[in-house]
């Protein structure tokens, strides 16, 4: 009799690839909803332009932060980079001195 060779499988010892995965997953909820925050902040600042004549500066400020956080978000999950955007990291700064 001949013994056949045994196939085993292997599962991956490492798990880098899941918590990436999840994170992903995570990350794509979270971008979702600032795609919803950006939709809000856009129509609010739109309309306190429109009866103000001038853009609010808190909404401007908010817009740069999301703005950066959305392009370090993109960066992650196009696995540009493995650094995790906010909460993991600080939340983008804001150039308090420009002016609009």
């Amino acid at each position: 009799m001949t013994e056949e060779p045994t196939q085993t499988t292997e599962i991956c010892e490492d798990d880098a690839h899941w918590k990436r995965g999840l994170f992903t997953l995570f990350f794509l909820f979270c971008f979702a909803l600032a795609e919803a925050a950006l939709w809000m902040a856009a129509l609010v600042q739109f309309f306190w332009m429109l009866f103000r004549g001038a853009p609010n500066d808190r909404l401007r400020r908010f817009g740069v932060g999301l703005a950066g956080w959305l392009a370090t978000t993109v960066r992650y999950l196009s696995a540009d980079t493995t650094e995790k955007p906010f909460p993991f990291t600080e939340w983008p700064a804001v150039d308090r001195s420009r002016t609009p």
